[in-house]
């Protein structure tokens, strides 16, 4: 069987806004078919560069992403927490004030006001807005999904997708969403296996691919779903366990790649789809030695995972399934 590289839908997460051109470059050379962009409202300090960004900003980090090369879309994630709400949401920049039943709808206006902004620019716009419900005024109900899809469609004269996140068990289809993000992390409550330090290895990657497809092939509603995007971490509380990002144990580029590909392969045996990314990418950006980039698509199965080629290695990630 030939041997190829692959990448179809990985992703790139932000865990906190970043807009500096150094994060646009690194974020550029790896290429992701998605990049989901923290937004802060537009009551937040942008003068604080964990803050915003505000629409200047984000059109100039848009603008710097698409010249360094950045060829995939982008996801706007709003900080929808009842505290953001309050002090960055309701009532501040443009967005008028609302009762929390209708905060959704401020969520929604900026995406809009923003995604106007890039257009005037000739800049890609966001096509997907995640709602992430925890702690907000949102609830997780398929009800409340349509809300918002209606609200969007209504606001903008044309579909976007919407998509939310939670643990292992979150279902799609349940919840009438376009794409959801389960969170293959905080998982030692299933299986004590995942929990404790990570420290990385072949035998420990090894070990997280073969447990963690355990569990995800229990739930038939993660298998043959190219909008399920599986959710690494790469945050650095071990409480959340397995996370990769864990100081001294940063996982390095070599075996968290080589950790994707054993896991795409236990899941390549009972899904057609397997798409991959990472959450808190700034400790990834800021700990691999990311030198430059490539995507080959494949047409026989659908796979993604996040991949970069560092001259002088080329890291071959798995077969292709005929």
């Amino acid at each position: 069987m030939d041997i190829k590289l692959h990448m179809n839908s990985n992703f790139l997460w932000q865990d906190h806004s970043a807009y500096d051109d150094t994060t646009a470059a690194a974020v550029a050379k790896i290429n992701p078919s998605k990049f989901i962009i923290n937004v802060d409202g537009p009551g937040s300090d942008s003068s604080n560069p964990q803050c915003g960004p505000d629409i200047d900003q984000l059109t100039s980090f848009v603008y710097k992403l698409v010249s360094e090369g950045f060829t995939g879309s982008l996801v706007m994630h709003p900080d929808v927490t009842k505290g953001d709400y309050d002090h960055d949401w309701n009532g501040k920049g443009n967005l008028p004030i609302r009762s929390t039943t209708e905060a959704y709808m401020s969520y929604c206006d900026y995406f809009q006001e923003m995604n106007a902004a890039l257009s005037k620019k000739s800049l890609p716009t966001f096509s997907e807005l995640l709602i992430e419900t925890e702690s907000s005024y949102i609830p997780k109900t398929p009800e409340m999904f349509a809300n918002i899809k209606k609200y969007l469609t209504e606001r903008l004269g044309q579909q976007v997708k919407l998509s939310s996140t939670g643990d292992w068990n979150i279902d799609r289809n349940d919840l009438g969403l376009d794409c959801v993000y389960p969170q293959l992390y905080d998982m030692a409550y299933v299986d004590s296996a995942l929990g404790g330090p990570n420290a990385p290895s072949k035998a420990r990657a090894d070990l997280l691919a073969e447990h963690i497809s355990a569990i995800v092939l229990k739930k038939p509603a993660m298998l043959n779903d190219p909008n399920v995007f599986f959710t690494f971490s790469y945050c650095f509380n071990d409480k959340d366990a397995p996370v990769f990002g864990q100081p001294p144990r940063i996982w390095p580029q070599d075996l968290f790649i080589y950790f994707i590909k054993q896991f795409e392969t236990a899941i390549s045996k009972y899904s057609t789809s397997c798409n991959t990314g990472v959450w808190h990418c700034s400790t990834l950006l800021s700990s691999w030695p990311i030198t430059g980039g490539k995507i080959i698509k494949s047409n026989k199965i659908k796979y993604s995972l996040l991949s970069i080629i560092t001259a002088p290695i080329i890291y071959y990630l798995y077969k292709v399934f005929v």
